[in-house]
Order: structure tokens, then sequence, then C-alpha cells
């Protein structure tokens, strides 16, 4: 991704930072991707989950494992881009309705901005 966008070096190209795909597949601290790509995150996607009997389970932010919080943090450093909550519901009929899911979003992302 770096190579990509060094190459690329334009304005109107950025990265869109999913904070949950390096820390749960890959195993990188949020603390790294960010430094890695800060200079080129231009919108991010929240979600969170755990993992069960080897499988991810999806969930409202906060009951999860993903350092959401951590994430929050290090984007108030100099990010001015959005914040928006990815939620899987096409995909895993069992989670939570959009409704309950909206307002939780809002709540817990405004608590962390504090």
């Amino acid at each position: 991704m770096i190579k990509t966008m060094e190459e690329v070096q334009h304005p109107y190209v950025g990265v869109l930072w999913d904070i949950h795909h390096p820390y749960r597949f890959m195993g990188e601290s949020v603390f790294l991707t960010y430094n890695r790509l800060k200079r080129y995150i231009r919108h991010v996607h929240v979600k969170d989950s755990q993992m069960e009997k080897g499988r991810v389970r999806y969930c409202l932010i906060g009951q999860g494992d993903i350092p959401i919080k951590e994430a929050i943090d290090l984007l108030q450093d100099d990010y001015k881009g959005y914040i928006s909550l990815e939620w899987l519901k096409r995909w895993y009929y069992d989670l939570e309705e959009p409704g309950i899911v909206f307002s939780h979003f809002i709540h817990a992302i405004r608590g962390m901005l504090k």
C-alpha cells in the first residue's frame, strides 16, 4: 500500500483505513498501521469483533477486542476525515438491527473522542 501511494502521489488519492482488518487478520498493531499510513488516511472504517472457536464474531463497538479507542486516540493527532461504521448485517443475519447499531456507534465513538 505504501509503495502504491508513494508512486501515485496525488492529493485526490488516499487510503481508507479499516481498523479491523490489519489487526484481526494480519496481527498488526493499530499503532504500527496508523504510523505507516497516517499521511495517506482519508477515511476510516470501524467495526468490532472477537474470535470464537477460530471464527470471527462481529459485535457492537466496544464489545469485541479490536483496540478501537487506541485507534481513535491516534487519529486525534491530525486526522481531519470521517470515521464510519462498517456493519456487515447483509452477510451476518444474526447481527443487531441498524436502529440499535447506529445509536450505539454514535454513543461509543463520542465517548472515545473525549
